[in-house]
């Protein structure tokens, strides 16, 4: 009720139909952004998207996200497993026992996947945590150089048990690069393996892109005539919560 008075008051003051995008729609604009710029490329059913703060699994028809990203997933590891409130902090080497509290921690984490995405789907990563990361360092271990574009979750668990066991300074030696772009990369490996057990995924697909909210938003066609009804939609939002977008504003009185 609160928040539909604050949009009441920026409409009177403004002019301007301040609408609240619920996490599903919000993962369909940004498929749908993904799919204009993969086109024919994008072969699976949703798209993952990992930032520095939050992550998000966006579908057509579902999505999930969470304050889960590269540095806040990094930062709780560092609180658990080394008591260190600053981040990055050196991760390796891990033993078993830590690596166990990690998956276990990142299970409790994402609880609420499964029910925002039931059943088994199927991702391709576009953001940099991934493909200028992950999937470089597994190629590397691999010996690899045709430069595929998909790993699987087995390939990803054996390299996050050889790469626990040395130290930051020898996976840099062993992969090429600094010791201080190297601190992500176990705990990026973690999440992204978490990630593919949540949602019953085998493989990941890559392709980095830069994924943007705009051409979902301007084909939503739902939101212009919710520009028209917009008493209505307070009304329900008052009510209803976020939901209210996804009603009919049709059956608006």
């Amino acid at each position: 009720k609160d928040l539909a008075a604050m949009l009441e008051r920026i409409r009177s003051a403004t002019g301007v139909a301040v609408l609240v995008i619920p996490q599903a729609q919000e993962g369909a604009y940004g498929y749908l952004g993904a799919r204009q710029l993969l086109g024919t490329a994008l072969e699976t059913s949703h798209v993952l998207d990992i930032g520095g703060g939050s992550l998000q699994i966006a579908g057509a028809q579902s999505s999930f996200g969470e304050m889960l990203g590269q540095k806040v997933w990094h930062r709780h590891l560092c609180q658990e497993i080394r008591n260190a409130e600053s981040a990055p902090c050196s991760l390796q080497p891990m033993t078993s026992d830590e690596l166990a509290i990690a998956r276990a921690l990142l299970v409790e984490k994402l609880k609420d996947l499964g029910v925002a995405l039931p059943g088994p789907i199927s991702m391709t990563a576009i953001s940099r945590p991934v493909s200028r990361g992950v999937l470089p360092a597994l190629l590397k271990l691999s010996g690899e150089t045709d430069g595929r574009k998909r790993f699987s979750r087995l390939e990803l668990t054996i390299a996050i048990e050889r790469l626990a066991r040395l130290s930051m300074a020898e996976t840099a030696a062993h992969l090429g690069g600094s010791t201080g772009h190297m601190a992500w990369l176990l705990s990026d490996m973690l999440l992204v393996e978490g990630l593919l057990l949540a949602t019953g995924g085998e493989t990941l697909a890559v392709a980095e892109i830069d994924l943007t909210n705009v051409p979902g938003l301007l084909a939503d066609d739902r939101a212009y005539v919710w520009r028209q009804h917009y008493g209505c939609y307070l009304d329900r939002l008052r009510g209803q919560g976020i939901d209210a977008y996804a009603s009919d504003p049709a059956t608006c009185p």
